[in-house]
């Protein structure tokens, strides 16, 4: 069929029958087919998808928590706990309230994967499900720390760490994938950077556990309790990944 005839553009025959059957729908039927014509996955997994960066933990529906959040758990500096404090400062029912939406969101997001994922669920469930485990390790790290239990910090190292490295390299991967296939690799080496930043600071973290167990060092000076004045630090990257100025 001549795609233009007369000047009048001519659509396949399957492409008109869509269309007639797309105008009889209610509007919300409507969206959804929309969008499995024109992305090619569902609508309904990406709104799913979007629950990574909401969290309301006092529901309190006033959007007191920034947006962002997924990042700003995921680059947070997994020993000194720059953003882990101020959510802590400012909401009574952290960390509990964030480890079971991730943990949830995952679980949601890996049951809604479909076979070709071209609606890339399986990176955000990667996403969440690290988020999840980062949380509740520091949540562990905490309360072991301060009732110096030794034989939790112990498992913290062996397993908990190793654990959450390998989902921080399955995400790693997924990134890379997910960002060539759409751009150019200009930039790429900005996630990849913070992505290895992120992995060494875990092995550290490993590493201070060990030497505060073995007797090298008296205290994890990172996990001193820090004063609510002091933690208004936001979300951006350079400001959660250290405290630092020379950064």
């Amino acid at each position: 069929m001549e795609p233009v005839v007369n000047g009048i553009l001519r659509l396949p025959d399957f492409v008109s029958q869509q269309i007639l059957l797309m105008a009889a729908m209610p509007m919300k039927k409507l969206l959804k087919s929309f969008f499995a014509v024109i992305h090619g996955c569902s609508y309904k997994s990406q709104l799913l998808a979007s629950g990574i960066d909401v969290y309301d933990p006092d529901n309190t529906s006033d959007r007191s928590t920034p947006a962002c959040v997924a990042h700003a758990v995921l680059w947070d500096d997994p020993l000194l706990g720059i953003y882990w404090n101020q959510l802590a400062h400012k909401h009574e029912n952290f960390p509990g309230s964030l480890i079971e939406h991730y943990s949830n969101l995952a679980t949601k997001l890996n049951l809604s994967i479909e076979p070709e994922d071209k609606g890339r669920i399986k990176h955000v469930a990667l996403l969440a499900e690290f988020n999840a485990g980062k949380l509740a390790f520091r949540n562990e790290l905490l309360e072991a720390y301060f009732t110096e239990d030794e034989d939790k910090l112990r498992k913290l190292v062996d397993d908990s760490i190793p654990e959450l490295i390998s989902i921080l390299d399955k995400f790693s991967v997924s990134m890379r994938k997910n960002w060539l296939s759409g751009f150019k690799p200009f930039g790429l080496e900005v996630i990849q950077i913070r992505q290895a930043g992120q992995k060494a600071r875990l092995l550290e973290t490993a590493e201070r556990i060990n030497e505060f167990l073995d007797g090298k060092a008296v205290e994890i000076a990172e996990l001193k309790p820090v004063p609510e004045a002091m933690v208004s630090a936001g979300i951006c990257y350079r400001n959660i990944a250290t405290g630092s100025c020379i950064f």
